[in-house]
């Protein structure tokens, strides 16, 4: 069980973590760059990233390690939230991490900051083992990525109701798909959330760290198409999409910053 709507940062919904310590009034910052969208339903979008560092998930395939390793952690710049506000240039901000909810008690001081200088739509993307409804309405998009067997890890079907029932209509559920039964697990997960889907329905993408992204996206196209199940009596094909990340085409695997 995670600590769901619990609102200390000292929380540790796998039991294991330990959050990075922070200086007061500072966020512990491992990169901050704009690019564009890469993934999800604002694809494209001309974005400033703030990836914060420590994450409670260790996941097989995770393609940000120096986020959560013992060295990113300690190299972090702890940037003061008004400071890390005069950073952002784009009118979108992608809060990532790492994962952010971990740093949960300081996030609606740095959006009210970012929301002063303009900032017209925050994102934040998390693995929603961690949910706060102080935060529900402060974020114009919660992008949650539950993770999948072929992860190494699992995901909280309470926190995913949580927030699919606190912030219904600022979800997006974005998957990566590794393996062939990640997809049947995906929607027995989503059968024990038992909440409507959001209106983007389900997106699912393959590992971005694979040399061969183009065949592993294609394999990945094929099983949805294939797809024959039903959810509530609708095609489970039907509310799928199948997604590339556009930043891992443009600048490969390996790019960081991006």
């Amino acid at each position: 069980m995670s600590s769901g709507g619990s609102a200390t940062d000292t929380a540790t919904p796998r039991g294991s973590f330990v959050p990075p310590a922070t200086t007061p009034g500072t966020l512990p910052v491992v990169e901050l760059f704009h690019s564009i969208q890469g993934e999800g339903s604002r694809t494209g979008e001309p974005s400033t990233f703030i990836r914060l560092a420590g994450c409670n998930l260790r996941c097989t395939w995770c393609d940000t390690p120096y986020s959560w390793s013992s060295e990113g952690v300690k190299a972090a710049e702890h940037v003061r939230l008004d400071e890390l506000a005069d950073r952002v240039t784009e009118r979108a901000v992608v809060l990532t991490g790492g994962e952010p909810m971990l740093h949960r008690r300081r996030l609606p001081a740095l959006i009210a900051a970012l929301r002063e200088r303009g900032v017209e739509h925050v994102t934040v993307e998390t693995n929603a083992t961690i949910y706060d409804p102080a935060l529900a309405h402060d974020v114009d998009l919660w992008s949650l990525s539950p993770k999948l067997p072929g992860s190494g890890e699992g995901a909280d079907a309470e926190v995913i109701g949580q927030y699919l029932r606190g912030a219904s209509d600022r979800v997006q559920l974005k998957f990566v798909v590794t393996e062939e039964q990640d997809l049947d697990a995906m929607w027995s997960l989503l059968e024990q959330v038992g909440e409507p889907l959001p209106a983007s329905g389900v997106l699912v993408q393959p590992d971005g760290r694979r040399e061969d992204y183009g065949q592993v996206l294609r394999v990945l196209a094929q099983q949805v198409l294939d797809d024959d199940g039903q959810w509530r009596g609708v095609p489970r094909r039907s509310l799928t999409r199948v997604m590339a990340q556009v930043h891992r085409v443009a600048w490969g695997a390996a790019a960081r910053g991006v």
